[in-house]
């Protein structure tokens, strides 16, 4: 016990200790951040492409009684790609990321007002890339994964 006490005292003693906890809590806090990407961003806009959102004009008995302010599957979408879109200039990964992401996401709605949210949402990254991609390598891939995203939304 007594040799347990003296190494863990040597080791907090030691200039290394925290920096090394820092660093193995930093790559802990990566690892599940690179899992929540992975998972969660397309997992519950995907859900949220199929499912009814409430309007925002509440009625009863026929009449107009309350409108409400809510979120509306544009400003949803918009809140999830807006700020990486604008982000990733140049970052060819990113943007198909992002393609991948909504070509999920039209997969699995048939309402056309979102279809065209989604629409509008894969124009401004192929908008995007083409000012910012450089490399005709980069384009090529770019440009493969732009028709899937566009055929998804059902775009020429």
């Amino acid at each position: 016990m007594n040799k347990l006490k003296w190494l863990w005292g040597n080791l907090q003693a030691s200039f290394w200790f925290v920096p090394s906890l820092i660093v193995a809590g930093g790559i802990a806090f990566a690892v599940a951040l690179i899992e929540a990407d992975s998972t969660g961003s397309r997992e519950w806009l995907a859900r949220l492409a199929s499912r009814p959102i409430a309007s925002s004009h509440r009625h009863a008995e026929g009449t107009l009684s309350i409108i409400t302010i809510g979120p509306t599957f544009a400003s949803l979408v918009a809140a999830s790609f807006d700020q990486i879109r604008e982000s990733a200039k140049g970052n060819v990964a990113i943007m198909i990321r992002m393609l991948g992401a909504l070509q999920t996401i039209a997969g699995l709605t048939a309402h056309p007002g979102r279809r065209q949210v989604l629409a509008e949402q894969v124009q401004w990254i192929a908008e995007l890339a083409e000012r910012t991609i450089e490399s005709p390598h980069d384009r090529a891939r770019f440009a493969s994964r732009l028709a899937r995203a566009r055929a998804a939304c059902d775009l020429p």
